[in-house]
């Protein structure tokens, strides 16, 4: 893998390996559901709030936290530039030592999770852009929610079985 180098020392061995932990999990799970599950009625969406609670269900060193991740408006006018910062509803995942894992990314197309820094130079422009909120929390954890993860949890155990063969 490649590593943003400017990022590197804000990040340890156990974050890395976390991330590499998720990667391998949804890389092996997407190929799973493309395999077996896509274009069936079996084939469920998730969001990030299942999406993160299945793969801690996994990964157990990770921790879900729920809040807010956030985002610039900006408009231009003839000689200035008006922003404002706006949020989304969000969940993500928290290695022992504090760096963020996004296996969902807000306003993102990407393959994988994304490794987030909160700490060092940089942090204002990754993690700082997370917050958390435990109100989210009492919001999101629902039955049906519930229900979603376990789902999605079975699926991966599925995967992760067959790619075992």
């Amino acid at each position: 893998m490649i590593y943003n180098n400017a990022v590197l020392q804000s990040t340890n061995k156990v974050d890395k390996q976390c991330f590499a932990k998720v990667m391998d999990l949804c890389l092996i799970t997407e190929e799973y559901i493309e395999n077996n599950l896509r274009g069936t009625r079996k084939f469920p969406t998730f969001e990030c709030h299942t999406i993160c609670r299945a793969i801690a269900l996994h990964i157990q060193e990770l921790k879900v936290i729920d809040g807010h991740y956030m985002g610039v408006s900006r408009r231009r006018r003839k000689d200035k530039v008006d922003a404002w910062l706006q949020h989304c509803d969000h969940s993500w995942l928290i290695t022992p030592s504090g760096s963020i894992i996004d296996p969902y990314p807000v306003g993102c197309f990407v393959a994988n999770a994304m490794l987030v820094v909160t700490r060092g130079k940089y942090k204002h422009f990754g993690g700082g852009l997370y917050w958390s909120d435990k109100e989210m929390t009492k919001k999101v954890c629902t039955e049906e929610l519930s229900e979603r993860v376990q789902v999605l949890s079975n699926i991966i155990s599925e995967a992760l079985g067959a790619n075992v063969n």
